[in-house]
């Protein structure tokens, strides 16, 4: 699965929140960071997690209740089938490498994201991607693992009116459209649509899917606990 989307617009957000919930639901997960240190992944599941205000926490602005929380996450996370990793991952044998030294194997992979990886000996960029994409996809065949990569997407040229994401916009290289056995592409409407009155809806695209339907879900985005939902829900919890 390649989920896209352009910066800032919640794609690690999403990855995490998946990520989290996976591994909490007894899925031996292996979360790839090319971008962000272990330390900022851990704490974006903490925010999810306890509901917690991402704000308030870097300010330091923590009440009793919430140091509790702390103490109580940081026992779950080392107890959850979870493994973190942020340097490790830019060269395609350290993941090779990564994954056949797990025990237990990993479920599900994820590797955000795909155009930090190193070009190596490659002339090209984009055939660094194709060739590093074609053997995640092999290797997860192998080892039978579900494997999630995220990409960055292009700016829209500016005579484009359409601001959604398309899959020829996927950065770097074709095969991340022609090899994907499913590509979801994100829109966070408050970013792209200034005045928009539903500050937290959220769209993903499943452009393409081998195996089952494709179409529009329409999400809630609660960017200050990195939380999304489903928006037939009712959504009433106090912002610690």
């Amino acid at each position: 699965m390649t989920i896209g989307a352009r910066p800032s617009e919640g794609k690690t957000a999403l990855a995490g929140d998946i990520a989290f919930r996976l591994a909490d639901n007894n899925n031996n997960v292996l979360f790839i960071s090319l971008e962000m240190s272990k330390e900022q992944i851990v704490e974006r599941m903490f925010c999810n997690a306890t509901r917690t205000n991402n704000l308030k926490l870097r300010e330091g602005g923590l009440n009793d209740e919430t140091r509790k929380r702390v103490v109580v996450f940081e026992k779950l996370i080392e107890e959850l089938p979870l493994l973190i990793v942020d340097q490790c991952g830019y060269d395609f044998r350290d993941v090779e490498t990564l994954i056949r030294e797990m025990d237990p194997r990993p479920d599900v992979v994820f590797l955000d994201y795909i155009q930090l990886i190193s070009q190596g000996m490659y002339k090209q960029k984009f055939t660094a991607i194709e060739e590093y994409f074609r053997k995640l996809k092999e290797l997860s065949v192998k080892y039978n693992f579900a494997m999630v990569c995220l990409s960055q997407i292009r700016r829209p040229e500016e005579s484009r009116r359409a601001k959604r994401p398309t899959m020829d916009e996927l950065k770097g290289s074709g095969a991340l459209e022609e090899h994907s056995d499913t590509v979801a592409l994100i829109y966070w409407i408050k970013h792209n649509e200034y005045g928009h009155p539903d500050v937290n809806e959220f769209e993903v695209n499943i452009a393409k899917q081998r195996h089952g339907a494709i179409g529009l879900v329409k999400l809630n985005f609660f960017p200050q606990h990195y939380l999304f939902q489903d928006r037939e829900e009712q959504h009433h919890y106090e912002v610690s």
